[in-house]
């Protein structure tokens, strides 16, 4: 989607949510969305965008990642991303910061699941739901209002689960696609593009137009 499109979406007076960070990939880790959360590249390499563009997307084997400046997530938020994961048999982090400090979108192993882990310090809380449609892209969002938490694969509409949880605010940088260190769970073993994070809750509509652009 075109920055004019993505400005148009920030407007939208149902969601009044503000855009943090708009990472399309084109060429760059760059944010596009004016606030400057450029993202640094360690190691991961540029491939075919989801609509067959080159240099549209990035690719991480495991152990590469791509690190952005923003610390903690907003209090109440949407991510919103293109995944395509290419192997399968072990838990692996999409995007987050650091572990139990505030939200990871993972691959689940078993069952094959996209998940969302939504942690305050001592408190772990998660949810998974959808089907990993393994080598193929899939749009995969999340929202949390401050305590629901509602996660969405290829349909804007109806979350594939939801749940009420708490958020914590310890400070750790938001990345893509690293592994945990001081846990089992792997890097990302596959392909993202056209990453977005709002500060606030996307209406359905904003979310469908995201979904079919």
């Amino acid at each position: 989607m075109s920055l004019l499109l993505a400005n148009m979406a920030l407007l939208n007076p149902v969601s009044g949510a503000q855009l943090v960070g708009y990472w399309p990939f084109n060429g760059n880790a760059n944010d596009e969305s004016g606030n400057g959360n450029n993202g640094t590249v360690f190691g991961a390499t540029l491939v075919n965008g989801r609509d067959g563009s080159p240099n549209g997307a990035y690719s991480f084997d495991g152990s590469t990642h791509i690190q952005t400046p923003i610390v903690s997530w907003p209090l109440e938020f949407t991510l919103s991303c293109w995944v395509r994961v290419t192997t399968t048999g072990s838990f692996m982090r999409i995007i987050g910061n650091e572990f139990e400090q505030g939200a990871e979108l993972m691959y689940n192993a078993v069952p094959t699941t996209i998940r969302i882990i939504i942690s305050d310090p001592g408190l772990l809380t998660d949810i998974s739901g959808g089907t990993t449609n393994v080598g193929n892209w899939q749009w995969v969002a999340v929202t949390f209002d401050g305590s629901n938490t509602a996660l969405y694969v290829d349909d804007p509409v109806t979350p594939v689960d939801s749940g009420v949880y708490s958020l914590g605010s310890l400070n750790s940088v938001i990345e893509f696609g690293r592994p945990v260190a001081s846990t089992a769970i792997a890097g990302l073993k596959g392909d993202l593009d056209d990453i977005r994070i709002y500060d606030g809750v996307l209406s359905a509509s904003v979310l469908t137009g995201l979904y079919n652009e």
